[in-house]
């Protein structure tokens, strides 16, 4: 195959690139359109950034009319279209290459800019290719399942706190504390059973896999939010014992999303760090401190699209 060409350093003027991925500096991207034409590498030492020239994706009527003024040329404009497009070429790229997968609507100026992001973070990027190309992610659900929760306090609606009322006969503020410590008590409650789910679903899927995160009840109507990292060989061999799980599992609704490419196990280089990834048959006992993340910052899919 011949060597896909590398652009020059300065780019087209007036016309961003798009990233996709990032890549061993000696790897080829597919033959795979991006939003603005075909996918080609800039590269930095021992890394490269697959990229394509970020002009508009097409739109559907719908989206162009809710599209704000003058963003012609602005870049991608984000719509279920543009999303799942974005997704497909990530996936792609990954399916062919050992590649970090990099967030939608990530854009730098030229081929100098992406180069040296590259350059600033080559130590840990390096890192990431190394312990995460080729592998995959595997997301699950627990949604509760009501027939099973335990029923609110007397005197207090789920998602509601009862509050003095000047209007009406007064009560006294203590009846307020009561309730508030009752509320404390359901929610510390329900966390506890969503960590013993959680431990129980480590002994059966932590051995089909390499690392797992967790947030523990992001809502009230969601248990656990989990993120499972696997070889490709594995994703059989996990999807049969998340059957058997369900099954047995009569609590909470569980659903499976994926194969994704490994969004949620790639550093973050700066802001809110996500809890630390802990082998998958470990327990884990507290919650999410962040949004999992992609390369250098790069959203996984959410499980409800997942």
């Amino acid at each position: 195959m011949a060597e896909t060409p590398t652009p020059p350093a300065k780019t087209d003027v007036g016309k961003r690139l798009y990233i996709y991925a990032i890549v061993a500096a000696d790897a080829q991207p597919p033959q795979v359109a991006g939003f603005g034409g075909p996918l080609f590498v800039v590269r930095s030492g021992a890394l490269g950034a697959v990229v394509a020239y970020a002009t508009e994706a097409p739109l559907t009527e719908s989206a162009e009319a809710e599209a704000p003024k003058g963003s012609a040329g602005a870049g991608v404009v984000p719509s279920p279209r543009s999303l799942l497009r974005h997704e497909e070429i990530v996936e792609a790229i990954c399916d062919d290459i050992p590649a970090l997968p990099v967030r939608f609507g990530t854009t730098m100026p030229d081929g100098e800019a992406v180069a040296r992001a590259l350059a600033s973070n080559a130590e840990m990027l390096l890192a990431d290719l190394r312990r995460l190309g080729g592998k995959v992610e595997m997301g699950v659900i627990a949604l509760w399942n009501p027939a099973g929760q335990p029923e609110a306090p007397i005197g207090e609606e789920p998602g509601q706190l009862s509050k003095p009322d000047e209007s009406s006969e007064p009560r006294p503020g203590m009846v307020y504390m009561r309730q508030r410590q009752a509320r404390y008590q359901r929610e510390e409650a329900t966390r506890a059973r969503a960590q013993r789910l959680g431990r129980e679903l480590d002994a059966e899927l932590g051995p089909h896999a390499l690392l797992a995160r967790r947030s523990v009840c992001p809502n009230e109507q969601m248990a656990l939010r989990d993120a499972y990292l696997l070889e490709r060989a594995g994703i059989q061999a996990f999807e049969r014992a998340f059957e058997e799980a369900r099954r047995r599992h009569k609590e909470a609704r569980l659903l499976l999303s994926g194969p994704w490419p490994p969004y949620s196990f790639v550093t973050r280089s700066a802001g809110p760090q996500p809890e630390e990834a802990r082998p998958a048959t470990s327990p884990a006992t507290g919650p999410a401190t962040g949004s999992a993340a992609g390369p250098g910052a790069a959203n996984e899919p959410t499980a409800e699209s997942e």
